[in-house]
Parts: structure tokens; sequence; C-alpha cells
């Protein structure tokens, strides 16, 4: 059997300095070292190392689903301390952890906290883990460092978790002879209990799949009829207070309060494709940690929308969540619209709507989706003067309101319903999307028959032409050019390229490579990256002549590839094998210019060029936007937060010189006029200067930059980063 074991570490750059690259030296020698020489006792350990990051780290236990997870950093009172994008410390409240092993508790079985000052946390926590360790008080390095030796090497030898505990302690003991160590265990649950605590959740999980995808009234009625099963069920063996505990359990999960708190009843209505619509009357982003607090927020929001009361409370909420998930930009969306909502009563006049149209529910997008809205967000900030600097001229002093919408990424069935959606709906005057050039394609047509304009700050397809659509990114076109440049200047003669052809992405910058190669009578081929064979098809090529090799992965799952781990983990085998390739030129697409390129793969890409939109460090504009950026959401932005930012800047830069007398049906075709002739200098941009050419492109180049080795914020290894390239 393995067993896998997730150690998160944070060693901040502004905080005192863990020996956590010792600890977990430990770790692994005790349980390497211990089955070498009884290989007979042992279970298999998997031992999975991240970088205990706010932005990453219900996502990482999520995806790996360990047994035990080790938490190796600082620890306060209030909280632990965890590591942002930049090397600082970034404090997460205990509250905010509890939650977060409220929603990963039922997978995990043991959580270690090798912390000063984690003991209340741990006694929290206990709830949802069945063996939490903690720390009272303040730890020395080396007491932590033989308390995980002891407790690693007893588990290793198959000790059970209290047994463990108990030599992880007594080592811990030889160096801290106060009992600074304490174990806790979850309460343990009758067979009553335990089938009323899984009716609780599956109730409380069909609810929330009914609520996103059939609609309110026919959730309270699901709702009625599980609770009442339920307790029928268990009502021949629970007596006195036991039954009127559970019959208030019940008679709460049925009432107003609960609806409000938990399953947001009546909030969104029906002709809002189920929820897919947002400007703050529901939660989008059901999986962070602070939803919740939105969810509360959003109840507020729609209460307000119906006349029953003013934004406060609603403000009062969203601002809470933001204290308690800097992160998600989502409550940020939200406390906007509600602000420019109540000064709009008072101004009597409408803010204007524009929509984001981003991959909400999309299980391989949504942290596209955030990167997105984050630069939605600090540009809607600016026009509506809230911003911490003044990057936006708006003189008339209008107001914006930036209404979610939910694409999944689903060209076939979901964009072309939110799409009609959008353009009938008379307030909004321009769309911020969509993520992917499938999506955008599909839903082109329907804008442009209501002459609705469009700014996609990511999808890259040369295909997608309408006098109503503009963009941020550069197009396939251009990225091709910047690769064919690469090429020629190294004088290659053959060019392979590795794509998905069932991707429009990926095959249409391919074809653009393609048709700039065959002027210059270069010749190409391709290979599919999903060809089982395509290593062997490596292996086969002549030694004995130099190629440049292209790789463009999918931008999202296609019929070949489920997943975007699997699109990663397939282009990390090919980009292994091309480096075994001397004197050749690697070049990756656009979809490579990702975190998930620099880890796990970070060693099978190195000294690959890639092709990127925009670079923080790429001017001095650049770095103060990335440096602003980051100061507010708690890490490093990317190019997507930086292209969607740029794109909202041009949107509200050419409402700012429209005639705003304009009844809406004109207003739509006075913005696209005054898109088209939109010039933004750095200070209002991301870093470059932004005007759109006769074709509506941006009049922009994109960068060069080299995959190396580089400071990583883990402190057991050196990681991988992206470098610009001189002259780029």
């Amino acid at each position: 059997m393995i067993r896998k074991i997730l150690i998160l570490t944070a060693s901040p750059k502004d905080a005192e300095r863990l020996q956590v690259h010792q600890e977990i030296q430990s770790i692994q020698d005790k349980l390497r070292g211990d089955r070498l020489t009884h290989p007979k006792k042992h279970c298999q350990f998997e031992i999975v190392l991240k970088c205990a990051r706010p932005g990453t780290l219900l996502d990482d236990i999520e995806n790996e689903k360990p047994e035990i997870i080790h938490f190796g950093g600082h620890g306060t009172e209030e909280g632990l301390l965890l590591e942002d994008d930049n090397g600082h410390s970034h404090p997460v409240s205990n509250a905010a952890l509890k939650r977060l092993f409220q929603l990963v508790g039922n997978d995990v079985k043991c959580v270690i906290l090798n912390s000063c000052h984690s003991k209340e946390l741990a006694k929290s926590i206990s709830e949802y883990v069945p063996y939490v360790i903690g720390m009272e008080g303040a730890i020395l390095d080396r007491t932590a460092i033989a308390f995980a030796s002891g407790f690693y090497k007893a588990l290793g030898d198959g000790k059970a978790i209290e047994s463990a505990f108990d030599r992880g302690s007594i080592a811990a003991h030889f160096f801290d002879k106060g009992e600074v160590i304490e174990l806790f265990k979850q309460k343990s649950l009758n067979r009553l209990e335990k089938i009323w605590n899984n009716t609780q959740h599956f109730v409380a999980r069909t609810l929330d799949f009914v609520r996103y995808r059939i609609g309110q009234r026919f959730l309270l009625l699901i709702g009625l009829i599980c609770v009442g099963i339920s307790v029928a069920l268990l009502l021949p063996g629970i007596s006195g207070d036991r039954y009127n505990s559970l019959q208030a359990v019940s008679e709460a999960l049925c009432s107003d309060q609960v609806g409000q708190g938990v399953v947001d009843s009546e909030i969104v209505p029906s002709s809002q494709e189920k929820g897919l619509i947002s400007s703050g009357e529901t939660v989008l982003l059901t999986y962070r940690i602070n939803s919740d607090l939105v969810r509360r927020g959003a109840v507020a929001f729609k209460q307000a929308e119906q006349g029953d009361q003013n934004y406060e409370s609603a403000i009062s909420l969203f601002r809470e969540a933001i204290k308690r998930d800097k992160s998600n930009p989502e409550p940020y969306v939200y406390l906007n619209n509600a602000i420019a909502r109540n000064q709009a009563r008072e101004q009597t006049r409408k803010p204007y709507v524009l929509v984001a149209a981003i991959p909400a529910s999309s299980d391989t997008r949504r942290n596209r989706a955030e990167e997105m809205l984050r630069g939605i967000v600090d540009a809607q900030a600016c026009f509506n003067g809230t911003a911490q600097k003044n990057c936006s001229d708006n003189p008339k002093e209008y107001l914006l309101e930036v209404k979610l919408v939910d694409d999944a990424n689903d060209p076939e069935e979901v964009v072309p319903k939110v799409a009609r959606e959008i353009a009938q709906n008379r307030d909004v005057v321009g769309v911020i999307g969509h993520f992917s050039s499938n999506a955008t394609k599909v839903a082109l047509p329907i804008y442009e028959r209501y002459r609705l304009g469009v700014i996609s700050p990511t999808s890259t397809s040369s295909d997608l032409k309408s006098e109503f659509f503009f963009r941020t990114t550069v197009s396939s076109r251009v990225y091709g050019k910047k690769i064919v440049d690469q090429i020629r200047k190294y004088d290659f003669k053959q060019v392979i390229g590795f794509i998905d052809p069932l991707d429009d992405y990926s095959r249409n910058q391919w074809n653009e490579v393609e048709k700039l190669l065959q002027a210059d009578g270069i010749r190409s081929d391709a290979i599919e990256l999903s060809d089982q064979a395509a290593e062997q098809k490596i292996d086969r090529l002549n030694s004995n002549e130099d190629y440049a090799y292209v790789l463009i992965p999918p931008s999202t799952r296609t019929d070949k590839f489920t997943s975007d781990a699997e699109i990663f983990q397939k282009s990390a085998r090919i980009a292994e094998k091309l480096s075994q390739k001397r004197g050749s030129l690697f070049i990756g697409g656009t979809t490579l210019y990702s975190s998930t390129t620099l880890a796990p793969n970070g060693s099978a890409f190195e000294g690959m060029v890639v092709i990127a939109p925009w670079f923080a460090r790429s001017s001095a504009e650049a770095e103060a936007y990335a440096e602003i950026a980051a100061d507010k959401w708690g890490g490093q932005v990317n190019w997507a937060t930086a292209s969607s930012y740029d794109a909202t800047q041009a949107f509200t830069s050419a409402l700012s010189s429209i005639d705003e007398t304009l009844n809406r049906d004109e207003l739509r075709g006075s913005i696209v006029n005054a898109l088209r002739s939109v010039t933004l200098s750095p200070p209002r941009t991301s870093g470059t200067p932004l005007q759109f050419d006769g074709e509506r492109e941006p009049t922009k180049e994109p960068l060069l930059v080299r995959v190396v080795r580089g400071r990583d914020c883990s402190p057991i290894r050196e990681g991988y980063v992206f470098q610009m390239l001189p002259n780029s």
C-alpha cells in the first residue's frame, strides 16, 4: 500500500529563517533508510513537497489527496505564516484554516503542525481530521526536527499514529522538557451520529448541486424530502435530547436563516441561466475559502436589488470576505458593484455595465478565471475612483458595474446560451472575454448581431475577425512571426512542430508558423502531441541534421486529452526527449507561459524559449504595475491579469469619451467607434502603450523568455523561473 505524505513548507525571507530543509531531510531519511534495512515491515510512502502558498494551498491538497499533511514553518497564536510568490510572509488565520480542513478533512487522516503556537489550531481542526498534532507556545528548531524524526521513524516501522506520536514526543523531550507537543483526536462518533453527519453532508452537497443546475424553488422541495427521509430513518434508534437536537437541525435546515446562509434561496432568477450570471446576487467561485461570506453578501445584495434595503449590508459582508481571503477577486467585483449601485441611487442614474465572460466552473481553467478577474477588478476600481493610484480618466464621474458570466469554457452548450442573454440585455455596453478562442468564436456572431463590442484579453486565434472584436493580447499570426524570426536568426532549415490539430489555438498558431516557413523555403512537419508514438518519431529523426522544435500544446481539453495535467505531462515528456538533441532550438507556444511549466516540470523544459504576451520585468512601468497588483492580491500576477486590466482600461477610456445623452441602443455603436481611437500610455496600462490598428489588433510585440534555474520559494530545492531574453 502506498501512503502519501504532503509536506507543506514556508520559510519567508522577511521572517526568521528555519531549518525546514533539515527537518524534511530527516523525514526522508527515516522513511527511506528504515525501508531499506527492513523492507518487509514497511508500507511504501510517497512524499510530495510543496511550498505553502495561500493561492494554491486548497488546490494542492485536493489534487494530491494525501493521507498525512505535514506543515513546517512559522506559526502565531492567530494562525500560520505562509509564503507569497515574492517570498514574503502571508498570514492565514486559524478560522480560515479551520474552514479549509472542514472542506478537505474527509480525505486526510493526520495533520502535523510542526510550528510554534499551533495547539489551538490543531484542536479546532480536529473536528474534521482524525488525528492532529500541534505545538503549545514557541518551539525550538531542534525540538521540531527531533519530533519529526521520531514520529516518521515509528510510522515507517508500521506503527499506528498514536504510537508514532508517543515515540516522536519522547525524542523531542530530550531537547525540550516541557509538554509542548499535543495530539488531538477527532471525537468518536456512534453509528447513528455517523449516519446523521453523512446524511447532512450528502444533503448539503445535493442542495448545492441542485441550486447551481436546477433552481431554487425545486431545491427547497428536494431539501425537505432528503431531510425528512433522513430523520425518518434515524428515529427508531433516537430518543430524548438526541431527537430534539435532530429536530432542531431539521427545522434550521428548512428555515429562512439557513436558506440565506447555505442554500441562497431565491437569489438567482431563473432567467439568468441557473446561476451562471451575477452582478453580486450569487457566488460563482464556490470553491474559495471565503465563499460562505460571499454567499451571505450575495443574499444581502439580492435583497437590496429588490428594494428591501440599501447595499450597506452587502458592502459590509463583501469587505469581511476580502479580509478573510484577499486573493479571491469575486467579492471585490461585488463590493465595487454594490458601492456603484448605492451611489447610482443617490445620483439617479444607472452605472455602465460591462460583462466579464470567464470560465469560472471549468475544472481546468478556473485559475484563469481568477487571473482575468483580478485585472478587471483593478481597472474597475480605477474608473470608479476607489483605486490606490490615479489610473483612469473619468471626468463625468460615471460608475462601472461588472457583471460576471460563467461560460464554463464550454463552446457547445453554455457559451451560446449566455452569449444570447448577454447580448439581449440592453444595459450591457461591452464584453471582456471569452477566455479561449473556441468560446469566443462561438459567441462572436451573436454579439455582432446585437452590435456589442468585445475585447478578449486571452483569445489569440487569427481566425477571429469582426468589426466589433478587439483584443489586448496579440494574435497567432504575430506569435507565429515571432517564432519564425527566431528560427531565421539561427538559420535552421527544418522545423518539427508538436501540436494538437483538434484545438483551435494549437492548430491556428502552427498554421501561421507553417505559412511563414513555406514562404522562406524552410521545411516543416507536424507530429500530433497525442500520438502514442511521438517519442519514437523523435528518435527516428536524422541525427546528422539540426532541427528547430516548436511545441504548441492545446489551450484546453480535447478528445485526445482529458485534463490539463495530462497535456502538461505529455508536453514534459516530449520536452525531455528534445533536450537530448544537440544543436537544436526549442521554442514553446504561449500555453507554456505558465507556472505549471516551471513546477513540477521545470527540469524538462529547462532552456526552452517561450513566447510571452507580457513580462513583469520588461519595463519600469510593467514592474510598477506588477508591484502594485502583487501587493493587493498577495502574490505575483501574470499575463492574463495584465491583459484583462488593459482590456477594461480600453473600455473605460471609450466610455469617458462618448456622448452621455445617447440611449442604450446607440451607446453600443458609439463605444465600438471610440475603441478604434483609444490610445493609452503605460501609466494607464499594465506597462506597454495600448492602441488598436485598422484590424483592431493591439500594436505591440510579444516577448521572448527562457526557462532557467532560479530561486523557488521552497527551502529544499532550487526552482525554475522565466528569464526575459535581451532585445526580445
